[in-house]
């Protein structure tokens, strides 16, 4: 009977130090990327759900002056974070980036 094969499990670096070479990843060299965490994922939202916040003016997008709600915290989308808001004004919702928020 064959028996599937399974990688090794990951094991710290014997340095007590660890260096910058062997920090965060495994002795596996099949599988060097193995409990890695990526930099996008330590990352968090830099608003809130129901934290007021106003967005920069961008003349592709008509969007009225004032103040905004976040409603909803949305995933990555190009490297920035989205949120979904609505204004306190009229209501109406919106999908944006975190760089157009201020």
């Amino acid at each position: 009977m064959w028996r599937r094969w399974r990688p090794e499990p990951c094991r710290p670096s014997s340095d007590p130090g660890g260096s910058a070479t062997n920090e965060g990843r495994c002795r596996n060299s099949r599988f060097p990327h193995h409990g890695r965490v990526k930099d996008e994922q330590m990352k968090a939202h830099k608003y809130r759900t129901e934290q007021m916040v106003s967005m920069t003016p961008n003349r592709a997008r008509a969007t009225p002056k004032g103040r905004f709600e976040i409603t909803r915290l949305l995933p990555l989308e190009h490297g920035n974070y989205q949120y979904r808001i609505r204004s306190v004004i009229d209501g109406h919702e919106r999908i944006v980036l975190e760089s157009e928020l201020s």
